[in-house]
């Protein structure tokens, strides 16, 4: 937790400091299914919280609450109190009284029944200057959070995330990037950023899972038609298509 503190608090700004609490989350969350998701606008940025998966909601509905809440304190902690969301989103139903939660987030509005937590900033505020900045010890800390996030038993990188969920896409029958990023809990352009900054594309992500799974249908005795009913394609034809384009290194489906 000390680890995740100081990357957060080294950030040069509020907006680099919530996109690093997003990058290593795992830090502090390990493999327990907590999920932090980051949805940027134009004029906002919102924090997505899922809690753990499995566990019964109104227990999730605790922990989400209770993970922002860390979130806003420690940005006011920086920032000071003038720091106000743009609007708070909470799973749990309202409760009679809210006002010590108004308090708490001060927020200019706060939603209850959503169906997930959500906090969001103006885009102004991203720009803050954070009070501890300090680059070179931000980039050791950086270094060293990836060597923990690395090691065996803590959770994946967000890569692997991200080929996970669109596995589980592709089987729903639902293998698009707005589903993908719905997921994440991610805009669908955060989504092509961050795979850019992986050196790959939303295309070659979906190829490659495509491509696995036709081998796999395949290697089954399926037919060429169920096959490309299976992989989201309007026909054996233009999984044909797909196909020649994967062999090649061609450019998009017609």
């Amino acid at each position: 937790m000390h680890l995740y503190d100081y990357l957060f608090g080294t950030a040069a700004t509020l907006g680099e400091a919530l996109a690093v609490g997003y990058r290593y989350i795992g830090i502090v969350n390990g493999a327990d299914g907590t999920e932090i998701g980051l949805v940027e606008d134009d004029g906002w940025v919102t924090v997505v919280h899922r809690a753990r998966q499995g566990v019964d909601p109104d227990v999730n509905a605790v922990l989400s609450e209770f993970g922002l809440s860390v979130l806003i304190t420690r940005v006011r902690q920086a920032l000071g109190p003038d720091v106000t969301p743009l609007h708070v989103g909470l799973t749990a139903a309202a409760p009679a009284n809210h006002r010590e939660l108004a308090e708490m987030f001060g927020a200019r509005r706060i939603d209850f029944g959503q169906d997930r937590s959500t906090i969001t900033f103006a885009r102004a505020d991203l720009g803050l200057l954070m009070p501890g900045a300090d680059p070179r010890l931000a980039a050791v800390l950086r270094r060293h959070a990836e060597t923990v996030i690395a090691a065996p038993g803590i959770t994946p990188q967000w890569i692997d995330r991200f080929r996970q969920v669109l596995a589980t896409c592709l089987a729903a029958q639902d293998l698009t990037l707005g589903a993908v990023a719905q997921r994440l809990g991610m805009s669908p352009r955060t989504v092509q950023r961050w795979l850019e900054r992986e050196g790959t594309s939303w295309r070659a992500e979906a190829d490659a899972v495509r491509r696995e799974q036709a081998s796999r249908l395949q290697q089954d005795g399926l037919s060429r038609a169920a096959i490309a009913t299976h992989l989201g394609y309007s026909d054996a034809r233009a999984l044909r298509r797909a196909v020649h384009r994967w062999d090649t290194g061609g450019g998009h489906d017609h």
